[in-house]
């Protein structure tokens, strides 16, 4: 019996370059657990692919565009995700040009296909050339580092990154309210003289609101020390 499948884009694009998380995981033939496949993925394994999601039973698989075998997404227990997309935010204040293949001087016709700076791709490193991505979507080549100064032009962006900016605008957040709470405490208690008290504790909220809104691109910095 035939199974409906829904494709279910990665924003903004169709195809979406996948990393594995687990240590080994077989693929399927079908979108059906017990339909294994002698084939398997394992953990840091890449591969272009799509979502697709099972409408009988709304379970998310992966269709993995090189064998047309599926994956599921999650866990069939633990119902954590088993694979994260793979992407790469441009760092360069400019255009970044796509290339047909991974040679500098071959630009793409097309003046449509380049990424600004801020601009996320979903994409992987070319294995055989090294300093090289490929585009999910247009099978098309960006370098990694600038032709002339070697500057990094693109650097992954991982699935920590949101949670990491939530966490900091949270707690940043709740130490400013803190900070109004304990000013008002302060001069109902002692009038104007509690002003010492209340510039010390300013003084240590603001410091710790800037460590707070620097977290996330420390943690950034030692994730790609690692």
């Amino acid at each position: 019996q035939s199974r409906s499948l829904e494709a279910r884009p990665c924003h903004p694009k169709m195809a979406c370059a996948f990393r594995c998380l687990q240590a080994c995981v077989f693929y399927r033939t079908s979108t059906a657990m017990t339909e294994k496949s002698e084939a398997m993925c394992t953990a840091g394994d890449t591969f272009f692919g799509k979502y697709l999601t099972e409408q009988e039973d709304g379970s998310q698989w992966l269709l993995n565009e090189s064998n047309e075998l599926f994956l599921p997404l999650e866990h069939p227990q633990t119902k954590e995700k088993m694979f994260v997309e793979v992407r790469y935010r441009c760092t360069f204040d400019g255009a970044v040009q796509a290339r047909n293949s991974p040679e500098a001087s071959d630009i793409s016709n097309d003046s449509e296909r380049y990424v600004r700076m801020g601009e996320i791709i979903w994409a992987l490193p070319v294995p055989e050339q090294q300093g090289w991505l490929i585009e999910a979507k247009s099978k098309l080549y960006y370098p990694m580092n600038h032709q002339e100064t070697g500057d990094v032009i693109f650097e992954e962006k991982t699935d920590m990154d949101a949670s990491v900016c939530n966490l900091a605008a949270g707690a940043a957040f709740a130490c400013i309210c803190s900070e109004i709470m304990f000013t008002l405490l302060v001069f109902s208690k002692w009038g104007s003289d509690g002003w010492p008290f209340v510039a010390g504790a300013f003084l240590g909220g603001l410091i710790l609101c800037i460590g707070l809104c620097e977290l996330p691109s420390a943690t950034e910095a030692l994730t790609r020390q690692d």
